[in-house]
């Protein structure tokens, strides 16, 4: 977004005026506390993550998937790069409750943000929701990775000057199974991973109604690997009924109906 255009999203939170007096009184200071219908929410500006809880209000980085899939009962849900909550947020803005979900963020330090802001965001995200500081891998085990303060664009590699920390390593499989339900939406934004999960066989797929998934631009990599390979797991690529505010954020369809069939141990 312009610089104005971000200036203008300040008006859709409750507390505008508190929010540009911290940015531009107290820039210094990143946690931002955001007030949005009956919650509040933080991000941290100095990290960079305003972009993601904030954007997922305004323009709505997920409003027109949500409605298109237009749920008429509690979802069950797994988000996958969860930042610190920005898909809640969605949920929160289409009116969507929650039946049961798990949310996945790499960054410790974003995940504590995370945890904070769900349990604004969801009342009874204690008894629905599982909050996990964990990197999507195509393999299970422990990482070392160095991370700086959090933000959208955190990945397995890591940053060079960052602090190092040992991450817990989790395949979407292992998710799916350990979910132990039929799924309604499987949201991925997992800067870049997404194209090393299309190299595997994840037959846990079989369990989930819609994608919603960010592929992002990267050297020699072509968005259409990832889209062949869910199209080869059974899914359909959904036009959404109204444009999306950003261009490579896409929408699948299981072609079957969900089904819960055990997997080979």
């Amino acid at each position: 977004m312009t610089f104005n255009q971000r200036l203008k999203s300040v008006f859709a939170f409750r507390n505008p005026l508190q929010i540009l007096l911290n940015r531009f009184l107290f820039n210094q200071v990143g946690p931002t506390l955001y007030q949005y219908r009956n919650v509040e929410f933080v991000v941290d500006h100095n990290a960079g993550d305003q972009d993601g809880p904030r954007a997922c209000v305004v323009p709505g980085l997920y409003d027109t998937f949500l409605a298109t899939i237009a749920p008429d009962q509690p979802v069950r849900f797994i988000d996958l790069g969860a930042n610190a909550g920005g898909f809640l947020l969605s949920l929160l803005k289409s009116g969507i409750q929650i039946e049961k979900g798990v949310a996945v963020e790499l960054n410790p330090k974003t995940w504590a943000r995370l945890v904070y802001n769900a349990f604004q965001i969801v009342p009874n995200a204690e008894q629905c929701l599982r909050l996990e500081n964990a990197a999507v891998t195509t393999e299970s085990g422990f990482l070392e990775i160095r991370l700086g303060r959090g933000s959208v664009g955190d990945n397995v590699s890591g940053q060079a000057d960052g602090e190092l920390h040992e991450i817990r390593a989790i395949t979407l499989q292992q998710i799916i199974e350990d979910f132990g339900t039929e799924i309604d939406i499987l949201k991925i934004d997992i800067e870049g991973m997404e194209y090393e999960l299309a190299l595997t066989r994840i037959d846990a797929l079989q369990r989930v109604r819609w994608i919603v998934i960010e592929i992002h631009h990267l050297i020699n990599r072509k968005p259409s690997e990832v889209i062949s390979w869910l199209q080869s797991c059974g899914f359909t690529e959904i036009t959404p009924i109204k444009p999306p505010p950003e261009s490579n954020v896409y929408l699948f369809k299981n072609n079957r109906s969900p089904v819960m069939l055990p997997f080979p141990q």
